[in-house]
């Protein structure tokens, strides 16, 4: 529960905190990293998410001084940047300090509704089939293309995320017709 508390906590404080006070956000970031680098998390897995993750961001930040004028639009682009970055590796620390088991039990010991604590262990014991999903679309992919220009595979992929989310989006519905099958109530 105190592991919980203290992401919660230093993410809630870093959105409160002025630009002025961005050395303050570097040393949380930092602070983050470091103890999520010290508890098992591996550099390269943290740089490939941050790269996943840094264009929603940036996306994002630049549309501050893409829409607004004047010197505080891109003061609120890097406070924006800061923010996400403090919580991304507030998020990298959770992960491999608290086992998703004992998420469970601390979210329900915060009073969180027993709906969104049943939704994330379904979405967790669903994670695997999802991963499995991927690795066969990514086999038939291999299979079917040789070496592909960035764009291609840029276009490839991201038709592969659309089936995959056509594909989660059955399998949902076949469990969900299994489960009133079996004298589940209707939602």
């Amino acid at each position: 529960m105190l592991r919980l508390l203290t992401a919660i906590t230093v993410i809630s404080l870093s959105g409160f905190l002025t630009w002025e006070l961005w050395p303050v956000q570097v040393l949380m970031m930092t602070t983050f990293w470091a103890a999520a680098l010290m508890h098992g998390a591996r550099l390269d897995r943290m740089l490939r998410r941050l790269v996943v993750f840094l264009p929603f961001v940036l996306g994002v930040g630049l549309g501050v001084p893409v829409t607004q004028h004047g010197e505080w639009a891109w003061q609120w682009s890097l406070t924006i940047l800061c923010r996400s970055m403090v919580a991304f590796f507030a998020g990298i620390w959770l992960i491999h300090v608290l086992p998703f088991p004992e998420l469970l039990i601390a979210l329900r010991r915060a009073g969180v509704p027993p709906v969104f604590i049943a939704s994330l262990a379904f979405m967790h014991r669903y994670s695997v089939v999802l991963w499995e999903e991927l690795a066969r679309l990514k086999t038939a992919r291999k299979a079917r293309s040789s070496r592909l220009s960035w764009w291609r595979t840029w276009t490839t992929s991201a038709s592969m995320i659309g089936e995959l989310l056509i594909r989660a989006w059955d399998r949902a519905e076949r469990v969900h017709r299994a489960m009133l099958a079996r004298g589940g109530a209707k939602i």
